[in-house]
């Protein structure tokens, strides 16, 4: 009399595809779809876990990859990076009501070499852009929650 093994026939399918809301909309996603149109950099190296990571993100987040409220970046064979898109941040932040707005800009290393914190994007040719900063304003808080970061954080540099 044999045997058979119960556990070998109950493993868990992957989903190939997921239908969510995101806000107003309706989005599906499948493998094949966020491998071809929605990779950023080497979509021929991106593994199955990192495509099925981005689509759970995306679920379970609430998140619209077609409108970049998320991206999915691999380069070369290093792991791939989730991003959440600042539009995305902001209209989650817009709906809380303690939210009560924010300033940004960049950090500037002039000509004459003195550092500037700048509202907005803008510095000249001749300077050097060396991060960014933003402060934001929360009902109940006495001072804004502040953040500066450097750009070679994120260039690698």
């Amino acid at each position: 009399m044999a045997i058979k093994n119960q556990l070998a026939n109950t493993q868990q399918k992957k989903p190939l595809s997921v239908t969510y809301k995101a806000g107003n909309a309706d989005v599906t996603l499948t493998l094949g779809m966020i491998k071809k149109y929605l990779v950023t950099g080497s979509p021929e190296n991106v593994t199955e876990p990192e495509l099925m990571m981005f689509m759970s993100l995306c679920k379970y987040q609430g998140l619209n990859p077609f409108v970049k409220d998320a991206y999915l970046i691999k380069y070369g064979t290093q792991a791939a990076t989730i991003v959440v898109g600042k539009g995305a941040l902001e209209k989650r932040a817009a709906r809380c009501d303690k939210y009560k707005g924010f300033e940004a800009g960049i950090i500037v290393r002039t000509e004459s070499g003195e550092i500037e914190n700048r509202t907005g994007t803008f510095y000249l040719p001749e300077e050097q852009l060396v991060g960014g900063w933003a402060k934001v304003y929360v009902d109940g808080f006495a001072q804004p929650v502040e953040a500066a970061v450097a750009l070679s954080e994120y260039i690698g540099t």
